[in-house]
């Protein structure tokens, strides 16, 4: 049979999945996506979709935790998640 193939927006697929968990689960998520070409209106919606993004370009290994940590305290302020 013919076989069709589609594109999905990762970004969507996160919103979506957001979207559909209950509140008590969805706060205790973390949602990055990775940007496709680093343009300021795909940043905008990565960061309306998910709770932030990864840049394009590799990111060395000894760099993860100077990106991430940024997004974690954000997501996770001490003041709220500070004895968890």
């Amino acid at each position: 049979g013919l076989s069709i193939h589609e594109s999905i927006s990762g970004s969507a697929c996160v919103e979506n999945i957001r979207k559909r968990l209950p509140n008590e689960l969805e706060r205790r998520m973390l949602a990055v996506v990775r940007s496709a070409n680093d343009s300021l209106s795909d940043i905008s919606m990565y960061c309306e979709r998910a709770h932030g993004f990864l840049p394009k370009q590799p990111i060395r290994r000894e760099k993860i935790n100077e990106i991430l940590a940024p997004i974690w305290l954000k997501r996770f302020p001490l003041s709220e998640f500070g004895d968890s």
